[in-house]
């Protein structure tokens, strides 16, 4: 998901904000190379055991584990 989040921003950013940008300076005071470079970093790095999914997986098969059986996997 943060793929096509992180093209969207690089997008948005090259149409609309860059024609305003006069130097680096600028561009570093755009609210949108952050929230790119942050959706770049979570695809590369993922929440992994601390993301609510893994949390609720956790919890749903320690309580259902025993009403399906082997079915699931641990």
């Amino acid at each position: 998901m943060s793929v096509p989040q992180f093209i969207n921003m690089v997008v948005a950013t090259l149409a609309v904000k860059l024609k305003k940008v006069g130097g680096l300076d600028e561009f570093v005071e755009l609210d949108e190379p952050p929230y790119a470079l942050n959706f770049l970093w979570l695809f590369f790095a993922s929440p992994g055991w601390v993301s609510l999914d893994h949390l609720l997986d956790k919890v749903l098969r320690g309580k259902y584990a025993a009403e399906l059986g082997a079915r699931v996997p641990t």
